[in-house]
C-alpha cells in the first residue's frame, strides 16, 4: 500500500498542478523526466531490495529503460 501512494501520490500531484496551472508546460515536462527517471527507480529498487528480489550490485540496472518490466510481479503485488 506505501509502494502504491510512494509511485502515484507524486504523479497525481504534478498532473494536477499542470490541470490548474500552477506550474507551465516547461516545469510540467521537467517533473515529469524528473518522476520517471530518477524518483521511480529509486522507488523501484527500495522496495525489490526490501523484498530480497535484487542484491545492492544490480541495482543500477533499474535505470536502464523497461527493465524493471522483469519485476513487475514482485514489485506490485509482492
Amino acid at each position: 500500500m506505501v509502494f502504491w501512494m510512494l509511485c502515484a501520490l507524486p504523479l497525481a500531484a504534478l498532473v494536477l498542478m499542470g490541470k490548474f496551472k500552477i506550474i507551465d508546460p516547461t516545469w510540467f515536462a521537467i517533473g515529469l523526466l524528473v518522476y520517471a527517471l530518477y524518483y521511480r527507480p529509486f522507488v523501484h529498487i527500495y522496495r525489490l531490495m526490501q523484498l530480497g528480489a535484487i542484491d545492492e550490485k544490480d541495482a543500477w540496472k533499474l535505470f536502464i529503460p523497461f527493465y524493471h518490466n522483469r519485476y513487475f510481479k514482485t514489485l506490485w503485488l509482492g
